[in-house]
């Protein structure tokens, strides 16, 4: 099956959409007013759709906690609301599952309508949880790049981005992947979020020289800035329209190999056509040929995909016999809510048997089951690197090698949980009255992991890396460096 492949281009209407005009009568429709009344029914529609097929809906907010949160959202519901303003009362809802295989997104109308919006004119990317200006799409005769963002129209950046992570919906505790969210969302859901709006009055502070300044920003609308940013810096993973091929490179006389994983086909067709699987397998064949010492596995914002191939690879390096899922749960084979669903993930009930605990269980999924090492493997040094946009497939292949052989894992927290996630069949539904869509991960997978680990947060690393803005708009590579350091180290060391 296959994992989310989760995009990496901003979420105003996304990257690749832009639009000359939208008609009164579009508008119009984007602005409709829906009842006190309306509203409650989708709230009901969406809560009882959770409740019935979500395979592990308390795995990390307790009941009690979801219970309340909805309860006390429910209540609010007194008066007439627009599709945007009933999204603002939903997405925290949905990210207080922590799941972040599940997708809350507006109509498309209301999309079209925000694309057309101005947005703030930064890419923006996070140090902790402040942010920066990345990139700057402002026309000033001085690039504002490098610059902090202390706040936006009077509003400290500090109560935007607690906003911004209320609404962020991200695997268990993980605390990368909520700051590569915010980075990436920073400038539309500036709008979409937070409700402000051009002309941006936007302080920004030097971090050299901890001098503020004000600047009157009119903002740009998504498509032209996202037009821009691909012609200037096509290669920022923000902007990048397709994901490049797997890459095998020798280094040292092929004393260490580097295998850059950008992902794991983001559909079966796109499996095929990358044939990983043969990839992987040639490239084992050459570490013996080249008698490769130590291996650099390169999986940074790799999303996600088919994840039967992260499986193969770690056969290829695990020496042992191993279990890669402990489980694949799901609450049933269909659900009430299917009346609703548009975009439709049938699941193969020939594959999925009911166990004794009344709960069905996806036993058929090629991955289940002890697995054997593959030949040709690779004992030697191995080094992942890893960072906030691993996630899905990409954690799932981490866990399983932290827990089951030596490695050094180098970078940040992986953006997936290590104990596994809910994803696997994920059909989208469609709100009556509101039209919002909703996407709900039906299968609920258990990784087969062990050590000190939590299980609610990501892949840890053994090797921290935090980067400046400076070192960002340079484009350092310090988990490359870092693991060509330690693979050339004298093994004592």
């Amino acid at each position: 099956m296959l994992k989310l492949v989760v995009s990496v281009c901003l979420l105003v209407g996304g990257c690749t959409l832009q639009f000359s005009s939208v008609s009164a009568a579009r508008a119009a429709e984007a602005s409709a007013v829906f009842k006190s009344d309306q509203l409650r029914t989708d709230f009901k529609i969406v809560r009882q759709a959770l409740n019935e097929a979500h395979p592990d809906l308390c795995r990390y907010t307790s009941k009690e906690k979801m219970d309340h949160e909805w309860n006390r959202a429910g209540d609010s519901l007194s008066g007439p609301m627009n599709a945007l303003e009933f999204y603002r009362v939903l997405a925290p809802l949905i990210a207080l599952v922590r799941d972040g295989h599940m997708g809350l997104s507006l109509p498309n109308n209301v999309e079209e309508q925000l694309v057309q919006s101005p947005i703030l004119p930064f890419g923006v990317r996070m140090v902790g949880r402040t942010p920066y200006v990345f990139r700057d799409f402002s026309g000033q005769v001085a690039t504002l790049a490098g610059r902090e963002i202390v706040s936006i129209n009077g509003v400290a950046a500090s109560k935007l981005v607690e906003a911004m992570l209320a609404v962020v919906t991200a695997d268990g505790d993980g605390e990368s992947a909520r700051r590569l969210s915010i980075g990436e969302r920073f400038a539309g859901n500036i709008v979409k979020i937070c409700d402000l709006h051009a002309p941006y009055q936007v302080v920004l502070r030097d971090p050299k020289s901890k001098q503020t300044e004000t600047n009157r920003l009119d903002g740009l609308v998504s498509g032209s800035l996202y037009k821009l940013w691909r012609s200037k810096w096509p290669d920022d993973i923000e902007v990048r329209m397709e994901r490049p091929p797997s890459e095998l490179e020798f280094i040292d006389n092929g004393a260490i190999a580097r295998m850059r994983i950008p992902g794991w086909g983001s559909s079966e067709e796109d499996a095929k056509r990358r044939d990983l699987r043969n990839f992987f397998e040639h490239a084992f064949e050459e570490f013996a040929t080249h008698k490769t010492r130590a291996l650099i596995i390169d999986v940074r914002n790799n999303g996600g995909g088919e994840d039967e191939v992260a499986q193969i690879l770690a056969s290829h390096l695990i020496q042992k016999p191993f279990r890669y899922y402990r489980d694949i749960v799901l609450k049933g084979t269909s659900f009430n809510f299917y009346k609703y669903v548009t975009a439709p993930d049938p699941i193969p009930t020939d594959l999925v048997t009911r166990g004794t605990d009344g709960r069905f269980h996806f036993t058929g999924h090629p991955s289940m089951g002890l697995k054997s090492p593959r030949e040709p493997g690779f004992g030697g040094a191995l080094f992942l690197l890893m960072n906030g946009g691993s996630f899905s497939t990409s954690t799932e292949f981490l866990a399983a090698i932290r827990s089951h052989r030596p490695a050094t894992f180098i970078g940040e927290e992986s953006s997936g949980a290590y104990g596994g996630n809910n994803s696997g069949f994920e059909p989208t539904m469609t709100l009556p009255a509101t039209k919002l869509t909703l996407r709900i991960p039906l299968a609920a997978y258990y990784m087969d992991v062990t050590g000190p680990w939590p299980a609610r947060r990501g892949v840890m690393p053994d090797v921290t890396t935090t980067y400046s803005i400076e070192e960002m708009l340079k484009g350092v590579d310090k988990e490359l460096e870092t693991a060509l350091s330690l693979a050339r180290a004298p093994k004592e060391t």
